[in-house]
């Protein structure tokens, strides 16, 4: 339908994190709370790439006995997979201030396997 196509494209053209931290900076007194709910969503979305990433590690690395497994596309798995985790950690808002004070993964957030370390 024309007006799902019109709002997919809206939202394609707006970053919710840019919009938030605008607010923050305006000092929106919504903010905060935008904030939690958005990093909240990025902690879902880092819990399913550490999961993810420990399936590799479970299914296929172990499996196959070699550390050098390549995704679908022949990307290697583990940078690959990594690059994703780091990404998303990036888009936490205020996230250096959280990792300096609670340590690598926001208590929410399932621990990764102490193998992937």
């Amino acid at each position: 339908p024309s007006a799902h196509r019109e709002l997919l494209s809206s939202v394609r053209m707006h970053c919710a994190r840019d919009f938030i931290l605008k607010l923050r900076e305006e000092g929106d007194l919504q903010a905060e709370t935008l904030v939690d709910h958005f990093n909240a969503c990025v902690r879902r979305v880092l819990d399913f790439r550490w999961r993810h990433l420990s399936y590799i590690e479970q299914y296929v690395i172990i499996p196959s006995g070699s550390s050098n497994a390549s995704g679908t596309g022949g990307t290697p798995a583990f940078h690959y997979l990594n690059q994703h985790i780091n990404d998303t950690e990036a888009a936490m808002i205020g996230w250096a201030e959280h990792f300096s004070t609670e340590g690598p993964l926001s208590p929410s957030v399932s621990d990764p396997p102490a193998s992937l370390f």
